[in-house]
């Protein structure tokens, strides 16, 4: 297990070096961290993904590795919401290209 030491060491130095650059890409490392979804899953996250949420919390649904037929309803704090949300700003000039 990582010691709280261990993880305040490595998350300074990729914030500091993802800042300005990729700030999705710390995103994606706090939320893996963070919250019980695999790398994929977090990378899949639809951008409608956030059903619900109020000032405290947030319900999010995803398609899990294992069944990709039936989507997984999982609520996290609201700060982990609000980091999807960022995400979901800071890739939205990307979407718009594509659209």
């Amino acid at each position: 297990p990582m010691t709280v030491e261990d993880f305040n060491i490595i998350n300074s130095t990729f914030y500091n070096k993802t800042r300005g650059k990729r700030e999705e890409l710390y995103i994606l490392f706090k939320l893996s961290i963070l919250t019980k979804l695999r790398p994929g899953e977090l990378i899949n996250l639809e951008r409608n993904c956030i059903v619900s949420k109020n000032d405290y919390f947030g319900t999010i649904s995803y398609y899990s590795k294992t069944n990709s037929k039936e989507k997984i309803f999982a609520t996290f704090p609201i700060d982990i919401i609000r980091e999807i949300e960022h995400a979901i700003d800071l890739t939205y000039p990307s979407f718009k290209i594509h659209l």
